[in-house]
């Protein structure tokens, strides 16, 4: 069975979410997920200028909380610790 563009687009949908800081500049964050071609990572990138700038995420285990002010705030679990990470744009 072959994946067709429009049901990757309709998947990519569900695990994309929006958020609008401040300035009026919308983030998207981007969940992990499986396809049927193989796994594609989270990512969360901004569109400017009529171009998608990716942010250099510190690990693949993130989890977001959402927008406030100028920044999105996420977090990792590690062996039982907890990381916040600050993300302003």
């Amino acid at each position: 069975m072959e994946v067709s563009k429009l049901d990757y687009k309709l998947k990519f949908l569900d695990f994309v979410s929006v958020y609008e800081i401040n300035d009026g500049t919308f983030l998207y964050w981007q969940k992990a997920f499986k396809i049927m071609e193989g796994r594609v990572p989270q990512r969360l990138y901004v569109k400017w200028n009529g171009k998608e700038i990716d942010a250099d995420l510190p690990d693949e285990k993130l989890k977001c909380y959402g927008a406030y002010d100028s920044a999105i705030y996420l977090c990792s679990k590690e062996k039982g610790r907890f990381e916040v990470h600050l993300m302003c744009f």
